[in-house]
């Protein structure tokens, strides 16, 4: 009888390694096709850093803080849709599902409190926020890629760290250039990475 029972207990360790395992390649799926996700944010980030600079090569310093504005909340809406129509389409979400999407709404309303409240408000200098939004989004590429153990995204996670060292030991007018050149490798380069390679299957 005991004997049985723990034939009974390995088969069942077996079976929720293998539910879980599926949970993981699931969202694994589900994070590759939302390569278009990155793709998306990037383009509109990067976007916004041509803005920026085109503005104060216009004179204009005093509104580098517009397209930020602007096309931020584009693809925040952008992203509610998709999410919404996804959800109703599938009607399935896991625990992993549930946790990357969360992972990123604390990260996002963490961005948005320090680039409009802190900055604004002065409890944190303009000079550091570049910085502290790459490693926000640092911690956010890093425990998605450890959730899904996917290395790609975690050496993704370090880029935007190293990005973010980088900008505290340089001056602030250089910032940008390193942000955007954060947004190709961090960002677009694994969303396309990730998009072609769901394709391919």
């Amino acid at each position: 009888m005991g004997k049985d029972n723990k034939e009974f207990e390995e088969i069942a360790q077996g079976e929720e390694l293998k539910i879980i395992h599926q949970m993981i390649e699931k969202t694994k799926s589900d994070t590759a096709e939302s390569g278009t996700e990155l793709i998306m944010w990037g383009w509109l980030a990067l976007a916004a850093c041509v803005c920026l600079y085109a503005l104060v090569f216009l004179g204009l310093p005093h509104l580098a803080w517009l397209p930020w504005a602007v096309l931020m909340p584009i693809g925040a809406i952008v992203q509610i849709v998709k999410e919404i129509k996804q959800r109703k389409r599938t009607r399935i979400s896991t625990y992993t599902d549930h946790a990357i999407s969360s992972l990123w709404l604390a990260c996002g309303m963490s961005i948005f409190m320090v680039a409009f409240l802190a900055v604004p408000l002065g409890a944190v200098s303009y000079k550091f926020l570049t910085p502290a939004i790459s490693i926000i989004i640092g911690i956010a590429m890093f425990t998605s890629g450890q959730i899904v153990e996917w290395k790609l995204m975690k050496i993704c996670g370090l880029v935007w760290w190293l990005s973010a060292v980088i900008m505290m030991l340089i001056h602030s007018h250089l910032h940008t250039g390193v942000f955007a050149i954060s947004i190709i490798l961090g960002y677009l380069v694994p969303g396309y990475i990730l998009r072609r390679n769901y394709l391919r299957k």
